[in-house]
């Protein structure tokens, strides 16, 4: 059982950041604002992230059955997305490309596109011969043909598994054509991917249909793995927040000493004043750390570990 002392009494922790009882809040009156509706038309903050991860996953997919026909060591090391309607997204692929459209009778037709360093090494490399030639400024029937063919590989996994009967068709190079079937406002998203191989790298992009993409990442999202946070853009884990909390201790009070409780009461928790502090972020972090004042705000130091998944703790970090 606590006891309650009665009476003010200041309590010194280790001065090793400082002396958080000398802190003392302001209490202010913190209006609640209601957030706004999102548009229908675009993600929120996670489904961007989650988004973005699914994009990845495809791409990584992608190129590796992309190599398997081909024999070109590729890898997929980056990617980012965006949504915009038809005319924006295609002013975003800006550079020169082989463009194909990828069809199917349960979706709306994606469309996918290598830049033409890509395009070159897979043409070299299908004939036999070198993949650090310089891009080909046009292509032949024979080419197009060959890039059909690569572009073709895997083409399932572009559709997240939505589809297997896909058809993959060579449209136009080196300028993006645009397709009279489709709105000039529709919401598109678009995914952007280095691919890398050999001493070069290329880019990789796919353009889908919002609708299109919302149902390959709701048929995902129970499937998406963890990813590698390297191959995220900075712009995208920089607006990933994670909850931290510490709790400085615990006890329990009878309802008699509830009901006795007056301003200036303090309450004995059950942890020493030179124990550490469990800090916990997200679902999977607990770590230890010590209580302190840093810039006039309540902070804790890290320290060490406690007994969550990550194995290696910065010494001396600040939360």
């Amino acid at each position: 059982m606590a006891t309650i002392k009665k009476g003010k009494k200041a309590v010194l922790l280790p001065g090793a950041i400082g002396d958080w009882t000398k802190y003392k809040p302001q209490i202010e009156e913190t209006a609640k604002i209601k957030a706004s509706s999102k548009s229908p038309n675009r993600f929120s903050e996670k489904e961007l992230l989650d988004m973005d991860i699914l994009f990845l996953n495809i791409f990584e997919e992608y190129t590796k059955a992309v190599q398997k026909t081909t024999g070109l060591s590729m890898s997929a090391v980056s990617c980012s997305i965006e949504t915009d309607n038809y005319a924006e997204i295609l002013k975003s692929v800006n550079i020169p490309v082989v463009q194909f459209k990828v069809t199917s009778p349960e979706v709306e037709p994606l469309f996918l596109c290598f830049d033409m360093t890509l395009a070159n090494a897979l043409i070299n490399s299908s004939v036999g011969g070198q993949t650090d030639l310089a891009p080909a400024k046009s292509l032949t029937e024979i080419e197009e043909n060959i890039l059909e063919l690569c572009a073709s590989s895997g083409a399932d996994k572009l559709l997240g598994g939505l589809s297997k009967n896909i058809e993959v068709k060579y449209l136009n190079s080196p300028n993006i054509y645009f397709d009279q079937s489709i709105e000039e406002s529709a919401v598109l998203v678009l995914g952007r991917s280095q691919i890398n191989f050999g001493k070069l790298s290329g880019q990789v992009f796919l353009i889908s249909h919002l609708s299109t993409a919302q149902d390959i990442l709701f048929r995902s999202k129970n499937k998406i793995a963890a990813p590698d946070i390297s191959k995220i853009p900075v712009a995208i884990t920089g607006k990933i927040t994670m909850p931290v909390s510490s709790v400085l201790g615990s006890t329990m009070i009878s309802a008699k000493e509830l009901y006795e409780l007056e301003a200036g009461d303090v309450i004995v928790l059950d942890s020493s004043i030179n124990n550490l502090l469990h800090i916990s972020i997200g679902e999977d972090l607990n770590i230890l750390g010590q209580p302190g004042i840093k810039d006039d705000r309540l902070c804790v130091q890290i320290l060490k570990n406690g007994n969550g998944k990550v194995e290696k703790i910065k010494l001396s970090a600040e939360v």
